[in-house]
């Protein structure tokens, strides 16, 4: 089930998940949630806000994602091989 609501200005697309929380996490959530003033829900996506946004500068300064397309119509007869090579040629 997919809901759209308007966080920080912007709207966004939500996925429905299912977590299993043990009481005294379900406890701290609560709490965090009325001590902040918003859903226990809102918590959580906050909570995973910095891991998302962590994830897409490694994708971003990773050079293994530089690569996807860079062959195309390429022979590369040794990338299995050396892959490392040409993925981080200059950083190791």
């Amino acid at each position: 089930m997919r809901c759209v609501t308007a966080t920080e200005g912007a709207a966004m697309a939500l996925v429905r998940v299912q977590v299993l929380i043990d009481d005294e996490e379900n406890e701290a959530l609560s709490c965090e949630a009325r001590r902040l003033g918003v859903s226990r829900s809102e918590v959580v996506r906050r909570a995973l806000r910095p891991l998302a946004a962590r994830e897409a500068e490694e994708r971003e300064t990773d050079p293994f994602f530089a690569t996807i397309g860079m062959l195309a119509g390429e022979k590369a007869t040794d990338l299995s091989m050396h892959h490392d090579d040409y993925l981080y040629r200059g950083r190791r």
